[in-house]
């Protein structure tokens, strides 16, 4: 029995999430799990947690319009209104001093008054999409502990390993060959070198099979001698690998920089430029040092994007690149809709 191994083991192999990640994790795993569950079912399986993420993305979406459309119509002010900002500027170009600054910032301010403009009202869509993003990143991480059917499939994997791995032989000796196979499966996940040891749950076996190498499986695979549970515990694997998969692409892993995951850091660079480039365009100013601060957000966010979602999980950057091509469909409405409309 499990209950019954005495085998060296971490015990957290990973930390636990903080005061502000937790709760975001907690709340977005039981609506990721209701919807995994909607979706997964014998022809879907080896898209539903893909899909699970884009609806989770549109339903987030959704949520926010009456905030982006208040948004949107914010920013469209702010672009009607920009000749007469640039007036202002104009009015006080060359006068570098405290007092004419006080007076022009308090000009702009009544200018943004008399029109009803906020000009931070255009940064919170994009603040409101960030816990998600946090929240999502650690859920994929951890997938085994939100979604019950990855849960359960890993505790599977876990309970066949462990009884695979014979630690005891029938007359209660310790198997050293086996303690210390298992101290080497485990022992380079180790964050440093303070650790306990004790394996009493399945839990814990499922968090070091999250962070297992190909490597490290084909060494579990070499290490069992019994062909009917290797044989079962392939298929295990191989079932794992299909609910984790999008066409092609392991939600759960890193992206990184090598095919096929960069594909989905290319995707969010082009996707954060483009969704950039639009709301720019809304936002056109005639003040050189404004034009240089929006010519570095254009460049430098889809790079900066881009680099995130490559060390963060696939899933997170599907999230990113779903989330932007809501966002400019949804500016391109919008624009559309109030081109000719009193603001």
């Amino acid at each position: 029995m499990i209950n019954e191994i005495n085998l060296v083991f971490l015990n957290t192999i990973e930390t636990e999430p903080g005061a502000i990640v937790g709760p975001l994790a907690r709340v977005l795993g039981v609506i990721f799990n209701l919807i995994f569950e909607l979706f997964n079912n014998d022809v879907t399986i080896g898209v539903a947690l893909g899909f699970s993420i884009i609806l989770i993305t549109f339903l987030m979406r959704s949520l926010m319009l009456p905030l982006s459309t208040k948004s949107h119509k914010s920013t469209m002010k702010m672009h009607r209104v920009a000749p007469e900002v640039d007036a202002v500027k104009k009015k006080y170009e060359g006068r570098t001093d405290a007092e004419n600054k006080r007076k022009m910032q308090m000009e702009i301010q009544q200018l943004y008054a008399k029109h009803k403009v906020n000009p931070l009202m255009g940064c919170l869509p994009m603040l409101l999409t960030l816990p998600v993003f946090i929240g999502l990143n650690h859920l994929m991480r951890h997938t085994f502990r939100y979604v019950n059917y990855i849960g359960n499939l890993y505790e599977n994997i876990s309970y066949q390993i462990i009884n695979a791995i014979p630690i005891r032989d029938t007359a209660g000796e310790v198997i050293q060959g086996n303690m210390d196979f298992m101290r080497q499966l485990i022992l380079p996940m180790l964050p440093n070198d303070t650790y306990q040891f004790s394996l009493t749950s399945l839990s814990d076996m499922s968090r070091a099979v999250s962070r297992f190498t190909a490597e490290q499986w084909e060494s579990i695979r070499e290490f069992i001698t019994d062909p009917a549970k290797l044989s079962y515990l392939d298929g295990l694997i191989e079932q794992r690998e299909v609910v984790e998969s999008f066409f092609g692409l392991n939600m759960v892993s890193i992206a990184g920089f090598g095919f096929p995951g960069i594909i989905i850091p290319l995707l969010s660079v082009a996707t954060t430029f483009a969704s950039s480039y639009l709301m720019q365009k809304a936002q056109r100013s005639n003040d050189p040092a404004q034009k240089m601060q929006q010519k570095i957000m254009l460049f430098g966010m889809p790079l900066f994007l881009g680099y995130i979602t490559s060390i963060m999980p696939i899933g997170v950057g599907i999230f990113w690149v779903t989330s932007n091509i809501f966002q400019m469909l949804q500016h391109y409405a919008l624009t559309k809709y109030y081109a000719n409309k009193e603001l």
